[in-house]
């Protein structure tokens, strides 16, 4: 019995607020047998046969508003923060067992099989039970398109966000990925599965050549020290972004404002300028901008909201 899983090295070479990304694919095998594997050939496939093969539907989400119980200090809230959230190499394969033997063999191109892809082993090799082994698959080339995503109410800073393409003739498996950007490690990520044709997003970290800073420039609460018959209160950030680069880069800066789920409750989003997007990837109240921020400029951007609700009821953002 033996399994396999995909892991990944990605190399990202920028040249301004363009790249090449290079992909180089590779499989942790594990004997988890207690048979030892003496000249065993293998074909790794991307079929995957264990996975659940009818969809689970929905639960209902109900929302809801309580009285305050009487005597209770009242809640106050702040706007909550937005969810976010290769040098060469030949193929080759590493198979290491329990003695700490490494057997290195060639490995062979993929060939898709209708979606499945799959990865032949010309050589034998041999593994104890319980032992782990990496295998080097193939080294692929990736279309590549840089820009800088900001979140300010998470992190006043950018970060270098990749979109690739998958331009294989097969899909991408999930698996963890090791990062590397000019030369130097990054860090480590996770691709999710990745069809024939599609794109997907990768981060490099925090990005120097553009500055963040996030102010607060107006709060008010009405039901603080002072008696009134509505419960009011207004929130607002900037946002300044400068560009301490010499070229243009695409930006996208994401935020979030609360949204009500009852009558009692009604809020008015407060933005300047108007974001290009609003409810992002269907999620309500999370909003984006999408600029080219020029060399040396400076990007302002306020948002923030206006609450009312009744005097009788606690105002909470979750």
């Amino acid at each position: 019995r033996g399994k396999w899983q995909a892991e990944y090295e990605l190399y990202l070479t920028q040249d301004g607020a363009t790249g090449q990304a290079v992909l180089q694919r590779k499989a942790l095998i594990e004997n988890s047998s207690i048979s030892y594997w003496s000249g065993v050939e293998a074909v790794l496939s991307t079929a995957r046969i264990s996975v659940e093969t009818k969809t689970r539907d929905p639960h209902p989400q109900v929302g809801s508003v309580a009285k305050k119980p009487p005597l209770d200090r009242r809640a106050s809230s702040e706007e909550g923060a937005a969810s976010v959230l290769a040098p060469q190499m030949e193929p080759q394969v590493m198979v290491e067992d329990s003695s700490r033997r490494t057997v290195f063999l060639t490995g062979s191109p993929p060939v898709l099989k209708g979606q499945v892809l799959e990865f032949s082993l010309p050589k034998r090799f041999t593994a104890k039970p319980n032992s782990l082994g990496y295998v080097w698959l193939d080294q692929i080339n990736l279309d590549v398109a840089l820009s800088a995503k900001i979140v300010p109410a998470y992190r006043q800073s950018a970060f270098l966000i990749a979109r690739l393409r998958n331009s294989t003739n097969g899909p991408i498996l999930p698996g963890s990925v090791f990062i590397y950007r000019d030369g130097a490690y990054i860090g480590e990520g996770q691709i999710s599965a990745v069809g024939i044709g599609e794109e997907f997003e990768l981060s490099f970290g925090e990005y120097d050549g553009i500055e963040v800073t996030r102010d607060l420039v107006e709060k008010f609460d009405s039901d603080i020290g002072i008696i009134s018959s509505t419960n009011k209160r207004v929130l607002r950030y900037r946002t300044t972004i400068t560009s301490n680069l010499g070229f243009s880069m695409p930006v996208r800066v994401l935020g979030s404002v609360p949204v009500s789920e009852t009558e009692e409750l009604k809020i008015r989003m407060l933005a300047n300028p108007k974001p290009t997007e609003t409810d992002v990837d269907g999620k309500r109240g999370v909003v984006a901008w999408e600029f080219n921020l020029q060399a040396g400029s400076t990007k302002r951007i306020d948002l923030g909201y206006d609450a009312q609700w009744p005097p009788d009821m606690d105002f909470t953002i979750r």
